[in-house]
């Protein structure tokens, strides 16, 4: 992830110069008070804390756990999210889900039967 935000930060700042982004954000009206920067270096903080779990997880544990660990994070992640939201659900919701994790486990199956 360093190498990637290392190879991709200059090509972002170009795209952002020549879009106008970083002159929006340098105009922003909020952007020196105490509260908006507090939620900025809180989802810094939270960011560091998020990678360097992740860092320390692959080093630890073995791709066998990552997979088997992955693969029930989205299936509670998926039956988490229908148990919350509260928008109509249809059979293409369902079936969508359903080939979706069906697709995770087949591809984590392959992967280490090989």
């Amino acid at each position: 992830m360093w190498c990637n935000g290392l190879l991709c930060g200059p090509g972002l700042f170009i795209c952002a110069i020549l879009s106008g982004e970083l002159d929006a954000v340098t105009k922003y009206e909020h952007l020196f008070k105490v509260d908006f920067l507090l939620v900025v270096g809180l989802s810094f903080i939270c960011a560091f804390i998020l990678n360097y779990s992740l860092f320390m997880n692959t080093i630890i544990n073995s791709p066998l756990t990552q997979v088997v660990c992955g693969n029930t994070k989205d299936v509670f992640t998926i039956l988490v999210g229908f148990i919350i939201d509260s928008s109509p659900k249809s059979i293409w919701n369902v079936l969508g889900v359903c080939v979706s994790a069906s697709g995770s486990f087949l591809y984590a199956y392959l992967t280490f039967r090989a």
